[in-house]
């Protein structure tokens, strides 16, 4: 009986955990993202609200400093632009932008 009431608490437990992840989001996700092998690197881009997002101002960056002056643009397919010390910068063209779900 001590089993089962541990069971069924654990699973009332995830249960209770998982219910948010089914919420409405009103942001984009990053839902994937591969880094090897290097020639097939990409990310996945995940849209869960009602609308449609304009992906104009939207870029990937580790280094802040770069003020957005060279981009690359994603949506072309292009490669991410090599910075100093490995850093890299993304963005996407103006009017890209990507639909609900």
């Amino acid at each position: 009986m001590q089993f089962v009431r541990r069971f069924l608490f654990a699973g009332l437990l995830c249960l209770g955990l998982a219910l948010p992840a089914f919420g409405q989001n009103d942001h984009l996700l990053i839902s994937e993202f591969v880094v090897t092998p290097t020639a097939g690197e990409f990310i996945e881009i995940y849209n869960p609200t009602n609308a449609t997002v304009d992906l104009t101002t939207y870029y990937l960056t580790d280094d802040v400093s770069n003020n957005n002056n060279d981009y690359i643009k994603v949506v072309n397919g292009a490669a991410a632009l090599a910075v100093a010390n490995f850093d890299f910068l993304v963005k996407f063209p103006d009017g890209a932008s990507i639909a609900p779900g």
